[in-house]
């Protein structure tokens, strides 16, 4: 009986650990991210390549944009952070004074 209600607890701890590690549909999406980028590589400079491009520009600069849209999000991610933890501005203690 004892061994049981252990077991019983572990299964549970073990599938909560999973759920809260995973997301309910984090394997749904893997698996669809992964679909798109092998479909992206494979039409990759063919005519019936439109991952990146839209109407009026060539799949380079459509890569070239997506690039720079997340090193900027990437960027204002940063200065973002470092306004909260108040890494924006010098900080004024020292354990010496500057005249």
């Amino acid at each position: 009986m004892k061994n049981v209600s252990v077991l019983t607890i572990l299964v549970i701890v073990f599938c909560a650990l999973l759920v809260w590690v995973s997301g309910c549909g984090a394997v749904a999406q893997v698996g669809q991210f992964s679909a798109d980028a092998v479909r992206a590589v494979a039409a990759l400079g063919s005519e019936e390549s439109t991952f990146y491009a839209q109407p009026g520009e060539t799949e380079a600069e459509g890569y070239r944009r997506h690039v720079r849209n997340a090193r900027i999000n990437h960027m204002l991610l940063m200065r973002d952070l470092d306004s909260v933890d108040l890494f924006d501005k010098p900080s004024r203690l020292s354990d010496m004074r500057i005249p």
